[in-house]
């Protein structure tokens, strides 16, 4: 597989997120998410770059993770993978690595009812669907809610 790291997002990694992300957040709330102390923010980096004469590269960003630590609960609110580096297993890998760090914490999420890849990544870490909210995306499209119980 990807040799890959997790970091704390920066500030210099949000241009590459906002290429992952496909627009669904923006710049500021990507930013805001950094000042957040509830916010889990995190990045999934390409192992290092090599370096080009005594330049050294920034590493890529391959993927990233937010959620809000909310009493006893994790609220994911959006994990995305580059396109380029999809169906390799590195959203499986970072989300059980991201449900590993808040152990003891219930985690949820919405996802597409369509997205039926994400919906199986997810039962294979353990969540369940419990519920719909019809209509939730701006398309029409219904949510399935998504829990697991202490992570």
């Amino acid at each position: 597989g990807i040799d890959a790291n997790i970091a704390p997002a920066e500030l210099r990694h949000i241009p590459q997120v906002l290429r992952i992300d496909g627009s669904t957040w923006s710049r500021r709330q990507f930013e805001e998410e950094l000042h957040n102390p509830a916010s889990e923010f995190a990045v999934l980096l390409a192992a290092e770059s090599p370096a080009r004469g005594n330049v050294r590269q920034a590493r890529q960003v391959l993927g990233f993770f937010v959620a809000w630590r909310v009493v006893d609960e994790l609220q994911i609110m959006s994990i995305a993978i580059h396109p380029d580096v999809r169906r390799q297993g590195l959203a499986r890998r970072f989300l059980a690595e991201m449900l590993h760090r808040n152990a003891g914490l219930h985690a949820c999420l919405e996802v597409r009812a369509t997205n039926i890849a994400a919906r199986q990544l997810y039962r294979t870490q353990g969540f369940v669907e419990v519920g719909v909210r019809p209509n939730y995306y701006a398309d029409g499209e219904d949510a399935v809610l998504m829990r697991k119980e202490s992570v």
